[in-house]
């Protein structure tokens, strides 16, 4: 019995050690792997640049005498909406500048709108598709035959610095209240040679074309537009053609400190370095206004404080010439070309762009 009760406390003990180790054991873990953040997402990217064309319209009426038909300028109300991702409609009841997002059931305004014209031209998104809506109105000399006729399209611009040019023409059968198929093909513009022009157009294209105000002063074969200070001149030929372009950009000043009597090397520089963007290396030149002294207020050649004040006062202009196949380019600085000067200091930079 005895032998018994110390086998049984062998095998007691026994297991309490095996219990004990093997509890030890399993207090001896695998390490846990470190927990690894993920890897953050990069922020957005910047969106891409918004892109922009232009379209422009113009609008004429089939007219017909006695004898012919030819088409005039005709005064209309002019429409322009985004339809991007929607359907769109005019409807008789929506006020001018109205019109319906069928999709969305919703009333929604025009980007832009002109009335009582026969022209109108907006910048619009390169991509994005836009409703235009146009209607005839009575006109205020001649009869028309189609008052109140009215003509849509939908447009969409491709590719950035794209013009597009619609014409819509009434036709003689036109009605009061009802559409009339556009008809007439829309046509993408050129790259301009110089401003809204290439060499070859018209007076009267320039003229419709031009959005920068008119300056007095021109003549039958010369047109001036300001635009920020800046005279843009398109030159005719007698036949009435386009063959040169000229920037006029005119500052006059009362300096307030020495430095800024430099003002006119430093545009010219500016005005130079865009020129050699576009056109490569000089091909000539009269002076290295890159190689003046910018610094010391010296007096001498070459220092342009001294520079400066000898072409403002009269002095010799400098000019520089470039050239590609289809243009000669001469950017000429001089003293202040306009009249009415009033300031102790003035200058003029003009740059030539003449058909070869």
């Amino acid at each position: 019995m005895k032998r018994l009760r110390f086998f049984l406390s062998i095998s007691v003990f026994m297991m309490i050690v095996f219990t004990a180790c093997s509890d030890k054991e399993t207090d001896v873990l695998e390490p846990e792997k470190p927990v690894v953040p993920e890897k953050p997402t990069d922020p957005d990217p910047d969106p891409a640049p918004v892109k922009y064309g232009r379209v422009m319209i113009d609008t004429r009426s089939s007219f017909r005498t006695n004898t012919d038909t030819f088409d005039l300028r005709r005064i209309c109300e002019i429409e322009l909406f985004d339809c991007t991702d929607i359907e769109i409609e005019k409807r008789t009841e929506d006020a001018f500048g109205i019109a319906y997002d069928k999709t969305n059931k919703r009333k929604i305004n025009a980007l832009g709108k002109v009335v009582e014209s026969d022209l109108y031209s907006d910048s619009v998104v390169i991509g994005k598709s836009y409703y235009i809506h146009i209607k005839a109105l009575k006109g205020t000399d001649i009869e028309y035959p189609n008052n109140g006729a009215l003509s849509d399209t939908i447009i969409t611009i491709a590719e950035s610095d794209t013009t597009l040019r619609l014409t819509k023409i009434f036709s003689l059968r036109a009605e009061s209240n009802q559409y009339e198929p556009w008809l007439y093909p829309n046509k993408a513009l050129p790259k301009p040679d110089f401003g809204v022009a290439i060499w070859g157009d018209t007076k009267e294209y320039i003229e419709f074309n031009e959005l920068k105000t008119r300056v007095s002063g021109g003549s039958n074969n010369l047109m001036i537009y300001d635009y920020n200070g800046k005279w843009y001149s398109y030159y005719l030929d007698d036949n009435n053609k386009f063959f040169k372009g000229s920037i006029d950009y005119s500052v006059q000043f009362d300096p307030p400190n020495s430095e800024f009597i430099k003002l006119p090397i430093y545009e010219f520089q500016s005005t130079l370095k865009e020129l050699e963007k576009n056109f490569g290396e000089p091909i000539s030149k009269t002076k290295d206004v890159f190689s003046f002294n910018m610094d010391d207020n010296n007096f001498g050649d070459g220092y342009a404080f001294s520079e400066a004040q000898s072409i403002m006062v009269g002095g010799t202009p400098i000019e520089y010439r470039f050239q590609n196949e289809q243009v000669d380019v001469i950017c000429t600085l001089s003293y202040y070309l306009r009249s009415g000067k009033y300031r102790m200091y003035g200058f003029t930079i003009v740059t030539d762009y003449i058909k070869r």
